[in-house]
């Protein structure tokens, strides 16, 4: 199997997630920390790249779903956060991150290529 070529990560600071994620820099640093690495995983889950298909991020989901039931119970209002959890799933998709080769990559396989069909 070749190597794969480099992988650039691009981030739209304007989606909802991001800017949650910074906002929570601030109140919950390690909360955040935990999220940013979730982002990152899901991320290499969309581009095929985890090779484990995911399972190592479990825990870390677990962890993540247990602060969301604890934060709704502290509210008082678990269906609020329900309801949040469902606008976020319509809204939140591949458009705010993703995670592509690198132009150039892309180039140098392009012009590899090129020599190899002389």
């Amino acid at each position: 199997i070749p190597p794969l070529p480099k992988q650039a990560m691009e981030v739209n600071p304007e989606h909802e997630l991001i800017v949650g994620l910074n906002a929570l820099r601030e109140s919950e640093p390690e909360l955040a920390k935990v999220c940013a690495e979730q982002i990152y995983d899901n991320c290499l889950v969309a581009a095929g790249l985890m090779e484990d298909g995911g399972r190592s991020m479990l825990g870390r989901l677990n962890d993540i779903l247990l602060c969301v039931v604890k934060k709704g119970n502290e509210d008082g209002n678990v269906n609020a956060v329900v309801e949040d959890i469902a606008d976020s799933e319509d809204k939140t998709s591949s458009d705010g991150i993703a995670v592509e080769e690198s132009d150039e990559d892309e180039k140098k396989d392009k012009t590899k290529e090129r020599k190899d069909d002389k």
